[in-house]
């Protein structure tokens, strides 16, 4: 409730899912229970793939449970270590319902642990799922890590609550924005993001109450709803 301090609470740690964990976010939780915040990877059909050490803040692969491959974008050929590449996961203890060889849909890299406590590998990057995927006005297929450095910056100067970026064709963007009443960084985020998509982007800003969740209670960031080979049309639902 308002006016609760970390006194109040005899919570030991907190344990994030779903939605990514900005730093932000991990802030401000950590701020108001007074405890380490941690973030964890997993999925549905699967579970629990990866932890977030408390030590190193590095995620290490349950290995002990799956099987990790990470396969080239369009073809089933392996990356070498730390080149992203689509997560494929074989459940080893899944009896009832084998999942070999599963495409997650997420697109990440993984390298060798570093650690002489933890000898499993290392989930590197996790940079956002498959269907994700959007483009600068060029053409040029974008990760979408490129824009968090942008939102991070407002989420920790405390302006803006939610966003959602959108790719509607090869030029034009639009941008979902839920903010406080002291936002006053349109020029800036203009600015940040046509350096990253191109000086010809159109960006149209929409500003919301909230950015609405999935029947997953997911909110999707990042939409793409261009598809490259049908040039200047969107996908239709």
């Amino acid at each position: 409730a308002q006016g609760d301090t970390p006194e109040n609470f005899g919570v030991k740690g907190v344990l994030c899912i779903s939605e990514p964990l900005y730093p932000n976010m991990r802030d401000t939780i950590g701020k108001a229970f007074n405890c380490p915040v941690l973030s964890r990877y997993s999925n549905e059909e699967c579970g629990v793939l990866a932890y977030e050490c408390p030590t190193s803040s590095k995620f290490h692969l349950n290995t002990a449970s799956y099987y990790f491959e990470t396969l080239d974008l369009d073809r089933d050929e392996p990356t070498s270590p730390g080149t992203p590449g689509r997560i494929v996961v074989t459940d080893l203890y899944n009896y009832a319902l084998p999942m070999i060889r599963y495409d997650t849909g997420d697109i990440g890299s993984i390298v060798p642990s570093d650690s002489s406590r933890f000898a499993t590998p290392i989930l590197q990057s996790l940079e956002g799922r498959r269907v994700d995927t959007v483009y600068d006005t060029a053409g040029r297929k974008l990760i979408i890590f490129a824009f968090d450095g942008t939102f991070e910056a407002l989420g920790k100067l405390g302006v803006m609550k939610q966003f959602q970026f959108i790719q509607e064709d090869r030029t034009r963007y639009r941008l979902r924005l839920s903010v406080n009443e002291t936002f006053s960084q349109e020029a800036f985020v203009l600015d940040k993001l046509k350096q990253i998509l191109g000086d010809d982007a159109q960006i149209e800003i929409d500003y919301v109450d909230e950015i609405p969740v999935l029947n997953s209670g997911k909110r999707k960031y990042i939409v793409s709803l261009y598809d490259p080979s049908k040039e200047d049309s969107p996908v239709s639902n």
